[in-house]
């Protein structure tokens, strides 16, 4: 049964947890979600995205945006605008 929870939760993608997370207002459990998804699917620095990954990673970055403001850090969301 342990096995049916774990992979039914895995199946879950990042992305929709730290929404989810950020409309409940948890913004660090919005944070480290949204940051584990930009770690695994968006395209590294030198790579080609395609259009469809391309603008899902605006969207994800907006939200990452929105998360840092709803935690009040400056210096995340200074970062953020610069890229």
């Amino acid at each position: 049964n342990l096995n049916l929870v774990e992979s039914f939760l895995a199946s879950i993608p990042q992305d929709v947890i730290a929404l989810a997370s950020f409309k409940c207002r948890d913004f660090p459990r919005a944070l480290l979600n949204c940051e584990a998804y930009i770690a695994k699917y968006c395209p590294f620095e030198g790579t080609e995205p395609t259009k469809s990954t391309s603008e899902h990673g605006i969207q994800v970055h907006l939200l990452l945006q929105q998360i840092y403001q709803g935690l009040d850090d400056v210096d995340g969301i200074a970062g953020q605008q610069r890229r």
